[in-house]
């Protein structure tokens, strides 16, 4: 069981993603740093799918700071989100073959994502979801980690019980606590760039840490992908 941002994917910097909060500020016809800042503050409510899709989430915030805009102009918006989000969640090159060779040895692989609604439009699209058929976004089942909900609904989707998951993540929002309070074993990847000011600590969480995803085969036992550690 994976976590998506900092672990499969790269979590990226908040300079990008004020980026590109001020290009649909600019499609939308609003202040950009009002925009930006109420986007990113408003991660809670949109990993929960509280604002609905996409296009209706930017509406919906882009009345907030005073705007009015035109469905073309939210249609604009939302197509640079997706196009940012599309090139963010783009796995390293290796990482499908690691993947594999972790189902070779018999595993099923799922997916826990605190995310909001651009990630399951952009999934079936995504190389990855070709090796994690049965992934959980939180703007989809209307929780986030680290509930225990949010675990169970992951472990079920794989058709198991938590007892006998491995969630490996990096351990923003108190994510790995989350998962062992529900019965799961748990790894932390080191990544960097993840913003805990903004998305929580750690929490109190002792365990397993390895550099890379390229580690995991010698922590699980498995067989050697042939990548090299980075």
């Amino acid at each position: 069981m994976f976590g998506l941002f900092g672990t499969l994917v790269p979590s990226g910097s908040r300079e990008r993603r004020d980026a590109v909060s001020h290009a649909m500020a600019d499609a939308l016809g609003v202040d950009r740093v009002l925009f930006a800042e109420l986007f990113k503050n408003s991660f809670r409510e949109r990993w929960r799918g509280a604002l609905g899709s996409l296009e209706e989430t930017i509406a919906a915030l882009a009345v907030r700071v005073g705007g009015n805009p035109t469905e073309e102009a939210v249609r604009h918006a939302a197509r640079r989100r997706l196009d940012f989000t599309r090139r963010q969640i783009t796995p390293d090159p290796g990482l499908p073959a690691l993947l594999d060779a972790l189902r070779a040895d018999g595993r099923r692989l799922g997916l826990i994502s605190n995310c909001s609604a651009e990630i399951p439009a952009l999934w079936d699209g995504n190389p990855l979801s070709r090796q994690i058929t049965a992934p959980v976004f939180s703007c989809t089942v209307g929780c986030c980690k680290p509930d225990p909900q949010i675990h169970r609904l992951a472990a079920a989707a794989l058709d198991t019980v938590p007892e006998r998951c491995v969630f490996v993540a990096d351990g923003a929002g108190g994510e790995l606590p989350g998962a062992q309070a529900v019965g799961m074993q748990t790894i932390r990847v080191r990544a960097d760039g993840v913003d805990h000011g903004v998305y929580g600590g750690m929490g109190n969480w002792e365990g397993t840490t390895v550099d890379t995803l390229y580690d995991l085969p010698a922590v699980l036992g498995g067989r050697n992908t042939g990548r090299t550690r980075r």
